[in-house]
């Protein structure tokens, strides 16, 4: 019997240090990587709500961080925009979001980001719509790509959205930033149902699995571009 359990906990031992290795290498493949997130709205802005009242700033800021915990998990630096309740306003009433979007772009365009993801939620008149979704500026194609390896992981993860990734050269985010990079709508506030979902933290943390699998997928497609 002694011997059994010397066996087991050798067993369990081995398995540890595998564990631990295999941290370490995903660790080591990643740590090159730098992804910077931008938590939509903030501050002043509060963007979309639901019915209830919950605000868009604060649901994206929550997947925002979740999601930046999955990232440096494995070692990829990440930059944020925010993580707080704020916005990067320094322009007058008038002028206020053209200037907080500036703002967000030009630390974009700065920093020495391999790749940005921009988080929002969606809300239209009607509540019938539903699903989240991934926009991409179509001027590079690797915006595509990484558009695409979200939009598969949102599909497969949540199991909720029939959407694909789609080209939008207008969003002022996608359009200005200079880096590569895809803005996504986690769902739609208008929605009564998406809607709660998106206030749980276990349904805002899944969004975030998603995306961060997305992420590592463009990533593995593209080592040799960021070797």
């Amino acid at each position: 019997m002694k011997k059994i359990v010397t066996i087991l906990i050798l067993l369990l031992s081995i398995l540890f240090l595998l564990d631990l290795n295999k941290d370490a290498a995903a660790e080591q493949r990643y740590n090159n990587y730098v992804v910077y997130l931008d938590a939509g709205h903030g501050g002043y802005d509060g963007g979309a709500s639901t019915r209830d009242g919950a605000q868009e700033k604060d649901l994206n800021l929550a997947i925002s961080l979740y999601l930046r915990n999955y990232l440096e998990s494995v070692g990829i630096k990440v930059l944020m925009i925010r993580d707080t309740d704020i916005s990067l306003t320094d322009g007058s009433e008038r002028t206020k979001k053209r200037s907080d979007m500036m703002n967000r772009i030009k630390l974009i365009r700065e920093s020495d980001a391999d790749l940005f993801i921009s988080i929002h939620m969606n809300a239209f008149p009607s509540g019938r719509w539903y699903g989240s979704q991934t926009f991409y500026n179509s001027q590079d194609p690797n915006n595509k790509l990484i558009a695409e390896a979200i939009q598969k992981n949102l599909k497969d993860t949540l199991k909720n959205t029939y959407r694909n990734a789609k080209p939008s050269n207008n969003l002022f985010i996608l359009k200005y930033s200079e880096k590569v990079g895809a803005l996504v709508e986690a769902g739609f506030l208008s929605n009564s149902r998406e809607g709660r979902l998106l206030q749980k933290p276990i349904y805002q943390q899944k969004v975030a699995y998603a995306i961060f699998l997305g992420i590592i997928e463009y990533f593995d497609q593209t080592t040799n571009s960021y070797s």
